[in-house]
């Protein structure tokens, strides 16, 4: 009975030692395999973050050359379309003469007096239209902003219709050539909380609102100088693009755990 009893007792030992051993054992590949893994996720995080940082520096360098370059192109714009602004001057002269005139009558009388033609040929001797060059202007409209295009775009219309005006009444016409129609859409598109006075009072009080205009090109100058349209644009891209950039990352992810 006493060796039965030992012997089972050596029996059980020899099993619970060797259970005990396996389970060590399978625990001890678990947590080999777990510090692997761990290891193999740290490094492949750090190589994504890494990806991901040379991706939006990327991004944000690329877009900072960008600008860079267009706002030295919208520098160039802008003293291209104040260039325009002061050839427009004596221009600007002509509408201020144009202003004081009752131009619906005095298109009548020009029309049937040579001597009154004549006076107009006086008061416009010293403006010369070929000398006013507003080409460039034209050509650098893509990189000002629309509300300064728009600004200019109404300026010059009024004076250039001012001119057209002088230029009919020194010429005997009995009809006003000049696109009033076209000309007022711009001054109201322009500065809409005027649009009230331009319909009481009409083209002949149009010259009153060139200093306005005027004033609103200098602010809006200002503000692109300052660079809050192309600051908040350029912010915009970046941040689209750093988007785009850890979604694909993602996606990557995604597809190399499938």
């Amino acid at each position: 009975a006493g060796a039965v009893w030992l012997a089972e007792n050596w029996f059980v030992g020899r099993l619970k030692n060797s259970v005990r051993h396996e389970y060590e054992t399978d625990i001890e590949k678990l947590r080999a395999e777990l510090r692997k893994n761990e290891a193999a996720f740290k490094s492949d995080l750090k190589a994504k973050e890494s990806q991901i940082e040379a991706l939006r520096s990327g991004a944000l360098t690329g877009i900072s050359n960008r600008q860079s370059v267009l706002f030295q192109r919208q520098l160039q714009a802008i003293e291209e379309l104040w260039e325009a602004v002061i050839s427009l001057g004596p221009a600007k002269t002509i509408s201020t003469m144009m202003a004081t005139i009752n131009f619906e009558v005095a298109i009548k009388d020009t029309a049937r007096d040579p001597k009154l033609r004549e006076v107009f040929t006086i008061m416009g001797s010293g403006f010369d239209l070929k000398k006013i060059d507003t080409r460039n202007a034209s050509v650098a409209r893509p990189f000002l902003s629309p509300l300064l295009w728009a600004y200019y775009s109404a300026y010059s219309s009024i004076i250039f219709h001012a001119v057209i005006r002088m230029q009919a009444l020194q010429s005997g016409l009995d009809k006003d050539f000049s696109d009033i129609e076209r000309v007022t859409k711009l001054v109201k598109a322009a500065l809409p909380e005027f649009e009230s006075y331009i319909e009481e009072h009409g083209p002949n009080a149009y010259h009153y609102l060139l200093e306005v205009l005027e004033q609103r090109i200098l602010s809006e100058i200002e503000r692109m100088l300052k660079g809050e349209h192309s600051d908040k644009e350029s912010i915009r891209k970046a941040a689209e693009r750093i988007k785009e950039a850890e979604r694909r990352m993602e996606s990557s992810n995604v597809h190399e755990q499938s």
